[in-house]
């Protein structure tokens, strides 16, 4: 059999345009159809207690979490936090495509399989340019040990992405914690702006593997759309 072919997917998109509900519809979708699926973290930090699938048992995280969620949103601590997290993620992400997956889905008999990211490239690039308007696309990522970006950069983006009233409408809703909602209000208000730019400025590489998806839809319509762009590779 020749070598299993590992395709990566990322759902990106602001607080509650449904990035996790859709990444569990992709899932079980492409389970469903004879795919073998992982989902994991692809921006932003976990918590490394293996509570969930995306979240994998990780001694690093459970040393590195607190501190890195400590250090805030906002200031020169809390950008470095943030690359310091991306550089993480992205080397799990290499590993897991180029090596830990293969081996998983060749045990199995398998001659594909889908890496599912909640959360991307295009996240990663939201956040630097939270705190640097002008960075690049390739110092967002300040990529070290010789990883490119090809090697990392998702086959396909997926962007959900709908009108700030939605959101916030939405957040409004949301039977969470007080917390919660505020953080994702602050997040929204500030910097949906921003979020548009990014989608505006999106650099040939990434531009050329984005679709961008109206989660205003009804949440089916949604993953209908998410779905073709994933079966159309497959």
């Amino acid at each position: 059999m020749r070598s299993p072919e590992v395709s990566v997917v990322s759902l990106d998109g602001l607080n509650n345009n449904g990035k996790t509900t859709q990444v569990r519809y992709l899932q079980n979708e492409l389970v469903a159809r004879g795919v073998s699926v992982i989902v994991r973290r692809g921006d932003g930090s976990r918590k490394g207690t293996g509570s969930s699938e995306s979240d994998p048992v990780s001694e690093w995280w459970q040393e590195n979490f607190k501190r890195i969620n400590a250090a805030g949103l906002e200031g020169p601590e809390a950008e470095a936090a943030a690359a310091f997290a991306s550089q993480r993620l992205l080397h799990e992400l290499y590993e897991l495509k180029t090596k830990e997956y293969p081996t998983e889905l060749e045990a199995g008999n398998k001659d594909k399989g889908v890496v599912l990211l909640d959360r991307g490239p295009i996240s990663r690039l939201f956040v630097a340019r939270r705190y640097d308007p002008e960075v690049t696309f390739e110092d967002a990522f300040g990529l070290e040990d010789n990883l490119q970006l090809e090697e990392v950069i998702p086959d396909d983006v997926l962007v959900l992405h709908t009108s700030k009233e939605t959101l916030l409408a939405r957040n409004d809703a949301r039977q969470e914690g007080q917390a919660k909602r505020d953080f994702n209000r602050y997040i929204i208000s500030r910097y949906y702006e921003t979020f548009e730019r990014v989608l505006d400025d999106l650099p040939p590489l990434l531009a050329e593997r984005t679709t961008i998806i109206d989660s205003g839809m009804p949440i089916e319509e949604v993953g209908r759309a998410a779905l073709s762009v994933v079966v159309d590779r497959l």
